[in-house]
């Protein structure tokens, strides 16, 4: 109903908004005020920017469940959200998210404001200085002169305060179009208390502050609907094994790492016809060929740059290397389709250039940076190489399963030569059974999935994935204990241990 009266409500989902960060480097002091005696909180405030693709002429986006988010990933405890819209054809309102009262809205602007009414701001010819392309909006104009042009929220205990039945809205007068709204969050910011990953999250929000929206809004889509970060957090948790930890050194290190390997999905993605990753639609799905192979070179070289500023060859030269060695797993990978008689040393070649590559560059970068000592590199990159042959084996795995987040038993589908296929057309007891189901078209996935299940074909690859992994944690024993070793031989048993 609320279509056909051409005002739609959207929600905000993590992967429809592309929020950009722009931050004060963290060299930079902040000044900070003791409340209590007791709590120290930081009082420098952040700015971001939310990017927006509206959908109709007029829309109302509720953004409140992503300004929390906001909110708690900035730590903000107490203050207020001051939000701000870019355009003069957009506004903002708290009010309440119920159908009948957008319809009441829409009333109200069409006895007021009539879409269809003469107005001299759309008298092109009559204005200095416009454009003869420009868009004929004199009733938006008008109606956002009735509205608010920003809004306050104010935020508690970490939390926005707002009624009950309250909403922060963003009202497009004049759409579709491409729209841009800032946050400015200022008040009490919890210094402590935030995680490796939430860091890591913001320095990727910090780091797209200034890219273009072709890229950003569809790599921003792939990011924030989640993933594992166990590449970033390999390089920042690596990066305090030497005496010259930086923190945001560290972070900037791992950004990029997760810039080359998110680039590297969306191309893999592209190339095997994946139409889900994460759970949500993939980027070529959604935006095209053309735009992810873009996507994929732009962030690859936003990598490179984040490495140059770094000015440590060793760790750049760890990275870039993985790179190459990344796309030639691809190519090999790729000419090994369909082929039956791929070994399983084959196999765990390609992985370890596909895979195992940029596990050990995380590693290896992140040990560079803290000017980490010779034994101590060689040690992480080994857990970093095994670690990763572990990872590529678990994935296979959970390519038979649904939930994954991926297109289930893609690989099959797309004749790629996983473990779980080697080892059966390898054992005697379902080689024949296996060459028969994949010589079938379409491919049977759902009796391939039970037949490996129960020759224990997926329990077998799953052993195959844990020693490896009791070679990642033999390679942490060498190091001294600390912190840092603890939390990465967690990422090693969670690595086997995952669903998804």
């Amino acid at each position: 109903m609320q279509a056909a009266l051409g005002l739609e409500y959207r929600s905000l989902l993590r992967n429809a908004v592309a929020a950009t960060v722009a931050r004060t480097p963290r060299d930079e002091a902040l000044p900070s005020t003791v409340f209590g005696g007791a709590d120290v909180y930081d009082m420098k405030p952040r700015s971001v920017e939310m990017t927006i693709s509206t959908a109709s002429r007029l829309q109302l986006i509720d953004v409140t469940d992503e300004v929390a988010r906001l909110v708690n990933l900035f730590g903000l405890h107490e203050g207020r959200v001051h939000l701000f819209p870019l355009h003069t054809t957009m506004a903002v309102a708290v009010n309440e998210n119920e159908a009948l009262f957008h319809r009441d809205l829409e009333d109200l602007f069409e006895r007021l404001a009539p879409s269809a009414a003469p107005y001299r701001h759309d008298n092109i010819g009559e204005r200095k200085d416009a454009r003869p392309s420009e868009r004929l909006n004199g009733a938006a104009h008008v109606r956002q002169m009735l509205l608010a042009p920003s809004i306050v929220v104010p935020v508690l205990g970490g939390r926005l305060r707002l009624g009950t039945w309250q909403r922060a809205f963003v009202i497009e007068l004049d759409g579709p179009q491409c729209r841009r709204v800032l946050l400015q969050l200022d008040g009490q910011f919890e210094p402590t208390g935030v995680d490796d990953l939430e860091n890591i999250d913001r320095e990727l929000l910090r780091v797209w502050v200034h890219d273009p929206i072709e890229v950003r809004m569809p790599f921003g889509s792939l990011v924030t609907a989640g993933g594992k970060r166990i590449r970033a957090r390999l390089a920042l948790l690596s990066s305090r094994l030497g005496p010259r930890h930086d923190e945001s050194r560290a972070l900037t290190l791992a950004a990029a790492v997760e810039l080359v390997h998110n680039a590297s999905l969306v191309h893999d993605d592209l190339v095997d016809k994946s139409t889900t990753r994460r759970g949500k639609p993939t980027v070529h799905t959604v935006y095209g060929t053309a735009t992810a192979l873009r996507t994929g070179v732009y962030y690859c070289g936003r990598a490179y740059r984040l490495l140059v500023d770094l000015d440590s060859p060793q760790a750049t030269a760890s990275v870039m290397q993985a790179l190459g060695r990344l796309g030639q797993g691809e190519i090999d990978e790729f000419q090994m389709r369909g082929d039956s008689a791929v070994t399983t040393a084959q196999y765990l070649q390609v992985v370890s250039n596909k895979t195992a590559a940029l596990t050990e560059a995380a590693c290896a970068a992140g040990a560079a940076i803290s000017a980490a000592d010779p034994a101590t590199v060689a040690a992480i990159k080994s857990y970093g190489h095994a670690l990763g042959i572990a990872l590529q084996i678990v994935d296979d795995v959970l390519d038979f399963s649904p939930q994954s987040g991926k297109t289930a038993a893609l690989d099959i589908t797309q004749s790629v030569n996983s473990l779980p296929v080697i080892l059966a057309l390898n054992s005697p007891k379902t080689a024949a059974d296996i060459r028969q189901l994949l010589g079938e078209s379409p491919v049977p996935t759902d009796r391939i999935t039970a037949l490996l299940d129960s020759a224990g074909i997926l329990d077998a690859a799953m052993r195959v994935a844990k020693r490896y992994r009791d070679r990642a944690l033999r390679s942490l024993s060498k190091l001294p204990p600390s912190p840092a070793v603890n939390d990465l031989a967690l990422i090693a048993n969670f690595t086997v241990e995952r669903s998804f």
